[in-house]
């Protein structure tokens, strides 16, 4: 069993074709503009390879860090979008801050445990300055039983192959995916590698009671990507806190 992302980050742009992310950084920067924030610093923490940040740009902003705990992710990152490209783990980020606004997206934060999501929220009120932004989105177990209850599909990918199983154990509250690549080698031949990602499905009221228990506001929660304020029937929400 591979390390998650460790192979797939080869191939993750053209898995995540389907993701709008000029969409989803058009979104941002409007909620973000409605909190009257114009940031000159960002921080973005399980960035992947970067592609948020590309989209994602502010005339404001004079300093950028973005991180990945894959090496193989944040390495396929542009610095020219990305600026700082670091490896770390969201629970002990070995930075000192202070950031305007602090990023997690496409539900990296569902990858935390409970544990490692106290901690993580503790990092980001120390790395927060005083009237600055953290926003993320979390994806919802109505978007795991609606579309990631039990699926199977295949991707081809020049020579290769990626065949990928996705399931959701209720009991559990997680959503696995496990993802099996099948590389041809010089010879012709195959070789597999196996990646099983897997992710804690929170309710909206956990994300609340840790935000408080944090010292940090919850400025507005939002459906999927509408003005609607964030409920189950969502696929994900985004949740937009502030340290005041």
């Amino acid at each position: 069993m591979s390390v998650p992302y460790h192979v797939l980050a080869s191939y993750y742009e053209t898995v995540m074709k389907h993701v709008d992310y000029s969409m989803w950084a058009s979104f941002l920067k409007k909620i973000i503009k409605k909190e009257g924030l114009e940031p000159e610093s960002i921080l973005e923490l399980g960035a992947g390879t970067g592609s948020l940040a590309e989209n994602l740009r502010f005339s404001s902003v004079k300093s950028r860090v973005t991180t990945d705990i894959s090496i193989a992710m944040i390495s396929l990152a542009s610095p020219k979008w990305s600026g700082h490209r670091l490896v770390a783990d969201a629970s002990a980020i070995p930075l000192r801050g202070p950031f305007d606004l602090i990023l997690m997206t496409y539900d990296a934060i569902n990858y935390l445990s409970p544990l490692k999501l106290q901690l993580f929220f503790e990092e980001v009120y120390r790395l927060l300055n005083q009237g600055g932004l953290f926003v993320f989105d979390a994806t919802t177990e109505y978007n795991s039983y609606t579309h990631f209850e039990d699926l199977h599909d295949l991707v081809q990918i020049k020579d290769d192959f990626i065949a990928r199983h996705s399931w959701y154990d209720f009991i559990a509250k997680k959503q696995y995916n496990e993802f099996n690549f099948f590389v041809q080698t010089e010879d012709k031949l195959y070789k597999r590698y196996t990646e099983l990602h897997e992710q804690v499905v929170y309710p909206i009221s956990f994300f609340e009671n840790l935000a408080r228990s944090n010292s940090l506001k919850i400025k507005a929660t939002y459906s999927d990507f509408s003005e609607k304020k964030g409920n189950r029937k969502a696929e994900r929400i985004h949740f937009v806190l502030s340290k005041e």
